[in-house]
Parts: structure tokens; C-alpha cells; sequence
């Protein structure tokens, strides 16, 4: 029965990674094409996962991991990100998945965020990350794909910031300030970010195609954080204001507070990689307009 369901036109999928913001807007971006797309979840929290068998998959995407956990350890972070991933991609491999798509970082380059000039990662910026975030998901990248065979695809995908509605980060945050303060820098900023219909489209389109190698997926234009306050303030009908006081202020903190850097810096991919796929289902401004009218739905 396995062997026949693996055969069938259903694509049967593991999403690694019970509860992830990532892993359950996938299975809802899926669940619109039943008759193409099958959907489990497993949490890995305990070792009981060890007992399920993944047999009956075609594609296995792992989206569990700790990205910024503040007392997070060195051996923590690389035995959830690195070891938990390579294990559980072995696991894939032997029970005779097709494909395994691992969501790894940006991060894995190192390149920071910078204040008021290009800041471009290209198909020439090496691989040097700085954080445990980073390190731990390039030792995970190396050990999965060292998997790879004629049988055995590895899909590794490098988003930027993912942002949507219901997300935690640096959007949640950035509207609050909006819609609190309602002055804005005119910084004039660009960012690599991708938002969650944009990913789950890519994440789809990796799957339909069986393909193998590495993705960095973005929207179809760079995130500006000052346009995007804009929207904020628009939709929600909060007066907003360009401050050139707020915009010397931020540039003095990005000197001191990477958090600071992270909102209103540049940092972004130089359309590397996967121009050839067909992910685009939205563009940076109506991804922020589609977010803020469910916003406003729940505030009513």
C-alpha cells in the first residue's frame, strides 16, 4: 500500500516541525489542491519521532530549529539546527523519500546589516557566518547535502526575513512603532525579504519540480522600511509623518544597536539563484496591504 501511494499522483509531504509559523502556513498554502498534496506534521521535540517510519513520503521539509533564543548554549543551537536536521535527513534517505528540503538562513553568509549604501550578497560572497544561528545552519547544510545522490534530492533554501500576517520578528515590531509613534525616517533603506505566500509558493514549485541544490527566495522587489510604515499608517488610519529628527536618531542608534541596523540598514541578495521559478504570487506592496486589512479584521 505504501509503495502504491508513493507512486500515485498525491504528493505526499512531512513537514518537520509541528507549529512552526513556516511549516503550518505550508500545509494551508497546500491544503488548496487536495487532490495534489498530502500533509503531516511531526514534532521532534522527544525522541519518539525515531519511531515513526518516513516510508511513505515523497518529500520530507524540515523547518524545526531555534533561531535567536537568548540563552540558548553553543551545543544547544548545533544540536537542534545541525545534528536533529542531519538525522533526520538520514532518516529520509533510508526509509526512500525522494527529496529533502531544508530551510536554512541568509545568515550562513555573515554579511551584517549597513547603514546608508548597497549592501549586496552576490554569487561571490563566501560563506562566513558570525552568529550560532548561522554556524550551526551551515554545518546542518553540509552534512545534509553530503546525502545528495541519484535517488536522494536536497532542496536547501536561504530565505532573508520572512514577514505575514501572524508572524513574530523584526514586522510585528515595526508595525507597532508605526502605529504607536507615527513618525518615520526618510530612509531610504532596501532589504531581501520574502513574504510567507511568496516562500510557500517557492517551497511548492521546489516540490512540483523535483529540484535539488541551493535557493535564496525573495519578493520580487526589495523591502523599503519607510514605504512599508507608510502602508501601516495608511491602512490603519494613523496620521504618519516624515521625520528628519527620527531619521538623525536612527542613524545614531544603528551605531550602537544591531536591532536598529537590522530595521532601517541594507542587506540583501543581488538576484542570485532561482530567477527561473515561478513563485512571485505577490509583490512587496500588496503583501504589506493584504497583512494590515487582517490586522484590521482582528482589532474590529
Amino acid at each position: 500500500m505504501k509503495g502504491h501511494e508513493k507512486t500515485s499522483g498525491l504528493l505526499r509531504v512531512l513537514i518537520v516541525g509541528a507549529n512552526s509559523y513556516i511549516g503550518t502556513s505550508l500545509a494551508t498554502w497546500l491544503a488548496r489542491w487536495p487532490e495534489n498534496y498530502s500533509m503531516e506534521t511531526l514534532d521532534v521535540e522527544d525522541r519518539s519521532w525515531r519511531e515513526k517510519s518516513f516510508s511513505s513520503f515523497n518529500v520530507v521539509f524540515h523547518v524545526a530549529g531555534i533561531v535567536h533564543k537568548r540563552k540558548a548554549s553553543k551545543s544547544e543551537y548545533y544540536a537542534v539546527n545541525c545534528d536533529l536536521a542531519i538525522e533526520v535527513a538520514n532518516r529520509a534517505k533510508t526509509d526512500g523519500v525522494n527529496q529533502f528540503i531544508f530551510m536554512s538562513s541568509m545568515a550562513v553568509y555573515g554579511v551584517q546589516d549597513v547603514m546608508c549604501k548597497n549592501n549586496l550578497i552576490s554569487s561571490d560572497t563566501g560563506l562566513d557566518p558570525k552568529t550560532l544561528y548561522g554556524k550551526s545552519k551551515l554545518q546542518a547544510e553540509i552534512g545534509i547535502s553530503a546525502l545528495q545522490d541519484d535517488t536522494f534530492s536536497v532542496a536547501i533554501l536561504r530565505p532573508p526575513m520572512v514577514y505575514g500576517f501572524g508572524c513574530r520578528g523584526n514586522y510585528v515590531l515595526l508595525r507597532r512603532f508605526t502605529l504607536r509613534f507615527g513618525m518615520i525616517p526618510t530612509i531610504e533603506n532596501k532589504r531581501s525579504a520574502i513574504c510567507i505566500s511568496n516562500l510557500c509558493e517557492c517551497v511548492k514549485q521546489l516540490m512540483d519540480r523535483k529540484e535539488r541544490g541551493v535557493f535564496c527566495p525573495q519578493d520580487p522587489e526589495y523591502f523599503n522600511t519607510s514605504l512599508a510604515m507608510s502602508m501601516i499608517g495608511d491602512v490603519h488610519k494613523r496620521k504618519t509623518k516624515r521625520s528628519r529628527l527620527m531619521t538623525g536618531f536612527i542613524i545614531v542608534c544603528a551605531v550602537f544597536l544591531p536591532s536598529v541596523r537590522k530595521a532601517f540598514g541594507n542587506l540583501g541578495y543581488a538576484r542570485i539563484g532561482e530567477t527561473w521559478l515561478n513563485y512571485h504570487v505577490k509583490t512587496f506592496p500588496a503583501a504589506v496591504l493584504e497583512i494590515e486589512n487582517q490586522w484590521s479584521k482582528c482589532d474590529l
